[in-house]
């Protein structure tokens, strides 16, 4: 059975009807407000039902979902592609896996086996072999998984557009090269064999890279030893890294064509005064005037650099195209990623500025010392589908220093193509001013990995309950116990049963958990029998919003259907229609809407053999906020947690609560809770 066999089988999206969505809404709401708020809330509503623009609303969702098979889906990608912030930190998923290690020397072993086995994924998929997902049964959609390469953000006004360039082999031919970055040097790398269309073995793209180091290292040694009969007090790292960045402008300049192939033994001819002069005149490496950088700024600002960019020459656009086409984005960098986890995770959203293109749905930093980050364009794709990818990667890759088999001394290996950027004054400038801009933005978020030993899986099933909603309440009392209030949180259902599908959201804070809560916290003690009781109620609330979600029932997706209704119809040629009074009530906000959660949360998967795997985050909703995505192993559980700085968060002391929360749920996951 092929990946996308099943695609036409899955359902249509529903459209909830109006009247449960609103009872849905104000039932969740309600837990957050006072009691006059509900009721001035519960009257709003109540009028928005049964008023003529209701009506209408309605039936302009139940018309388009009779035209299309995922009335929302368009409109979905429309609320990232909209946002005009820079990717990262705003919308970008950045990641590190606990399964990679660090190798010394292995930068270029590690790059190739990574580079393999994402691009096996790749192969698998064009050729309908990776294997469909289903959960409990139940078939997903899997049109994520074709949109996961040679996929694109490209920025445009007012709204970016996605770009994607795959086709499975019988929709046709599909862009089979890769970006490679080194040093802020671009490379095309073709990947397939051309003898029998298969992806290249990771000993064939070491040697591709050795290929290219030994051809440099050749012109390097050259370079050096002239320099330094005429210079010989000169800074010896400071010629190495002059040098380095002349070879590779000027060396592989003459091999512009991606299909060259060389012998290991030779070396391109080298004019080798106009690299000393060029060493002579202290030029800038490669990666501060890195094209690269120019994606990391505001998407407006980036959109008229782009355009830029293209105006400035011909070879512009045709690199351009060859970056935003390509499979995926690979950068080697010149530093350790070492083994700080706490280091590993701040640095996955944004390390360097030019480690990423954040355009693309899929970019790889591999470190000099074998680490390997991932960072993903959320707006793509969901973060589950990316770690499902990276999982099955790290857990291929081996885990020391190898050298490829030797191969025969006429062998010839296929050399990658260098991608050159012309670059104006202007452009220049741009780009040194977006490394400022990035550099401060580094300061305006902190992440941070929780690891809980106490239970896990294993003893959550035997109870009978579901450790997601464990966790899931474990997270809203650590955030009372850090601030002394409830919060609106999002956590995330999959909505992948129907087609085109990606998510809707559970707002986790019930009247039920806020009961427990205050029974478990307050200070007038609640007998554990109780206790047990409204825990359990708790958990029933929460496992039923999830199934009403995960069917197509929740009520944020239509809301927001209904609000988009309301702006196409805005801009036609009737009368203007106020929206509903509840909407603009200033609890809308308060209660979430809008996205202003101040708990976003996700659970990205189980651990394979107790090892966190992939994990990451995006940043937090709300300046005052939290996000957190976990795993759930056997015996543990490890959230990743972000915050913004400079707000009344508090990440460290909410952290230490999560663990408190955890613990004080224990005494709980008794084997009386039914499934």
């Amino acid at each position: 059975m092929s990946t996308f066999s099943r695609q036409d089988q899955l359902p249509s999206l529903p459209v909830p009807p109006l009247v449960e969505t609103l009872e849905k809404y104000i039932d969740s709401a309600s837990a957050l407000l006072t009691p006059d708020e509900k009721l001035r809330i519960t009257k709003e509503a109540h009028d928005f039902q049964h008023s003529e623009l209701g009506t209408q609303l309605q039936q302009a969702l139940e018309n388009r979902a009779k035209n299309q098979k995922n009335w929302l889906e368009d409109w979905w990608y429309n609320v990232y592609t909209e946002i005009r912030e820079p990717l990262a930190p705003y919308v970008s998923f950045g990641a590190l896996n606990t399964v990679y290690n660090c190798v010394d020397g292995g930068q270029v072993s590690r790059a190739a086996d990574v580079l393999h086995h994402w691009l096996s994924v790749w192969d698998k998929i064009r050729h309908g072999k990776w294997p469909i997902t289903s959960s409990r049964g139940v078939t997903w959609d899997m049109n994520q998984f074709h949109h996961l390469f040679s996929s694109n953000r490209t920025p445009q006004k007012p709204r970016d557009t996605m770009d994607r360039f795959f086709k499975t082999k019988e929709e046709g031919d599909t862009p089979t090269h890769v970006i490679i970055c080194c040093n802020g040097c671009f490379w095309k790398l073709n990947i397939l064999n051309e003898d029998d269309d298969t992806i290249k073995t990771p000993d064939e793209l070491y040697n591709m890279s050795v290929c290219l180091s030994r051809c440099l290292s050749v012109c390097l040694s050259r370079c050096l030893s002239v320099y330094l009969s005429v210079c010989p007090d000169v800074c010896l790292s400071r010629c190495l890294s002059a040098c380095l960045d002349v070879c590779l402008s000027r060396c592989l300049s003459v091999c512009l064509s991606a299909r060259m192939s060389v012998q290991m033994s030779v070396c391109p001819d080298v004019r080798f005064l106009q690299m000393l002069k060029f060493v002579s005149d202290n030029s800038p490496d490669e990666s501060s005037r890195c094209v690269s950088k120019l994606t990391t700024t505001h998407r407006d600002i980036w959109t008229t650099n782009r355009d830029e960019l293209q105006r400035v020459c011909d070879p512009n656009m045709a690199s351009l195209k060859d970056v935003e086409t390509s499979i995926l984005f690979m950068s080697l960098v010149p530093k350790k990623g070492g083994n700080d986890q706490q280091k590993l995770m701040a640095n996955a959203l944004q390390d360097e500025s030019w480690y990423v293109w954040q355009d693309k749905s899929v970019s790889i930093t591999v470190y000099q010392d074998a680490q390997v980050m991932v960072q993903g364009d959320h707006s793509n794709i969901d973060a589950i589908v990316l770690l499902q990818v990276g999982d099955y990667a790290a857990s291929r890759v081996r885990k020391q220093l190898w050298h490829p088999a030797k191969t025969g001394s006429d062998a010839h290996f296929e050399f990658p193509e260098r991608l050159v950027f012309e670059l104006n004054e202007h452009l220049k400038y741009t780009i040194s001013q977006a490394d400022v801009d990035f550099y401060k933005s580094k300061k305006l978020y902190r992440a941070r990995p929780v690891h809980f030993y106490g239970y896990g899986n294993d003893q959550c099933r035997t109870a009978k309950v579901y450790t997601d909603t464990v966790v899931q309440i474990a997270l809203q009392l650590a955030f009372l116990k850090t601030h002394g209030s409830f919060a609106p949180i999002y956590e995330t259902a999959s909505t992948r049963k129907f087609f085109h599908s990606r998510t809707e959201t559970v707002r986790g804070c019930t009247q039920q958990f806020v009961r427990f809560a205050k029974a478990l916290t307050e200070e007038k003690k609640t007998e554990k029998e109780d206790l047990k009781k409204l825990f359990d109620a708790a958990l029933n609330a929460h496992n039923q919003l999830m199934a009403d979600c995960m069917d197509g029932r929740g009520f944020d997706r239509h809301l927001l259907g209904l609000k988009t209704a309301l702006s196409i119809m805005n801009k036609g040629c009737g009368p203007k229609r106020a929206a509903p009074a509840f909407l603009t009530d200033d609890t809308w906000k308060r209660t979430g809407g809008d996205g202003n959660f101040l708990l976003s949360t996700s659970f990205i998967g189980y651990m394979d053999n107790e090892q966190p795997g992939t994990i990451g985050y995006v940043a937090a909703m709300r300046p005052d906020g939290y996000g957190c995505f976990y795993r759930i192993g056997k015996g543990r559980i490890s959230v990743s947690v972000s915050d913004w700085t400079d707000s009344r968060s508090n990440i460290d002391a909410f952290c230490g609560n999560i663990l408190w929360a955890l613990d004080a749920l224990a005494p709980f996951l008794t084997p009386a809770q039914k499934l």
